[in-house]
């Protein structure tokens, strides 16, 4: 079985802070999933793509593990932002999750720092290659609300 992630990203607004997530959800194609946070690892042999909507079919209510990034506020004029950045090796690789009220620079210089702590952890045969994505936007009049997602798409709970 092919051990594909797909990382997908949206941008929502709500009455609430949770409703603005969902929004961002829906935005990124991930709304009808029970998502189940993973921590950071990327298994070996594992392939990373970046899409603008997860558009695989699934079950509403499916249980899918994930690494998500994301963050919510209403106070206008804030820029908030989330990301993923993520190093691969030989033996498999790691992701971070970085997000707050904070600019993309921001997001993109905390990402850099973080993978570069837990490439030095790590022993591995890494390809040195960071990868990012990020989501970022000001709030307007509502809550508005943020999400980079990896969808372990070979993984089902």
């Amino acid at each position: 079985m092919e051990k594909q992630i797909i990382i997908v990203k949206g941008i929502g607004e709500g009455s609430t802070a949770l409703s603005a997530f969902d929004d961002a959800l829906h935005d990124a194609g991930i709304d009808n999933f029970n998502l189940v946070e993973l921590s950071s690892i990327v298994p070996k042999n594992a392939t990373i793509e970046i899409r603008d909507q997860f558009d695989i079919p699934y079950e509403v209510g499916q249980i899918q593990p994930v690494v998500l990034s994301h963050t919510e506020s209403n106070e206008k004029g804030l820029e908030i932002s989330a990301g993923l950045g993520w190093v691969l090796a030989s033996e498999g690789g790691v992701f971070i999750e970085i997000s707050g009220c904070f600019g993309e620079k921001e997001c993109l210089e905390n990402i850099n720092l973080s993978l570069d702590d837990m490439v030095k952890r790590r022993t591995w045969n890494w390809d040195k290659n960071i990868n990012t994505y990020t989501a970022s936007t000001i709030v307007k009049d509502s809550f508005t609300s943020v999400v980079v997602c990896a969808v372990y798409t070979f993984s089902k709970i």
